[in-house]
């Protein structure tokens, strides 16, 4: 209750997905956090609401091993538009990202994210390498600055994600299933309020 009286309104923008639902019509969500397309996609897919209930974050643990050990990796096409440029790149992951720290055992998913930004930080994932996946994580985890090849992070306002293939690439966004691509993500701006602790403005992390 000390908190909220001494905290300071500020307005946010929030992400906004449009993909396929499972039966091929038009969706639209909204999120805080992060978007992702691709092998974290195909996770929430394989994850089942009664084992969260069941086993919580473990279950995430389990799967994620499993999606990274044995999942084949889908390549898909990521258009991303920083200002009236428009830029495809070939892909097998795709997150955008409004948050800097997460709290958790990830520590910074991607370097220069936040939410005081008017603008998504976009990380591809132009590899199907396991292990350059894995070292991402890892840079996460333990907050380095390791440049892991063939992952790019960049500033985007619009993305457009497109399947190349036959088999569905999977979307979700801040840890639900949202369906599947065709999508695009925007920012609605200027969308809510949040109350924040005094000089959460300070905080605001530099672009990398």
């Amino acid at each position: 209750a000390q908190a909220a009286l001494a905290a300071i309104p500020l307005r946010m923008s929030v992400g906004r997905a449009d993909c396929q639902s499972g039966e091929n019509n038009l969706v639209t969500r909204y999120f805080l956090s992060v978007a992702g397309a691709g092998q974290d996609g195909y996770l929430f897919h394989r994850v089942v609401s009664g084992e969260k209930r069941t086993f919580g974050i473990t279950v995430y643990f389990a799967k994620a091993f499993w999606v990274w050990f044995a999942h084949r990796m889908e390549w898909f096409s990521a258009d991303i538009s920083a200002t009236d440029a428009t830029e495809r790149q070939p892909v097998t992951q795709f997150l955008a990202v409004r948050l800097h720290d997460f709290g958790s055992m990830l520590r910074d998913l991607a370097p220069g994210a936040s939410l005081l930004h008017e603008d998504f930080r976009v990380v591809l994932f132009k590899t199907s390498g396991r292990w350059s996946y894995l070292l991402y994580v890892l840079r996460g985890i333990l907050g380095t600055n390791w440049q892991i090849p063939k992952i790019e992070c960049h500033n985007a306002k619009r993305i457009r994600l497109t399947p190349t293939g036959v088999v569905p690439v999977y979307l979700e966004a801040d840890g639900e299933l949202l369906g599947h691509l065709p999508a695009e993500i925007t920012l609605i701006p200027n969308a809510l309020t949040l109350l924040v602790p005094p000089g959460f403005d300070a905080r605001q992390p530099a672009r990398q």
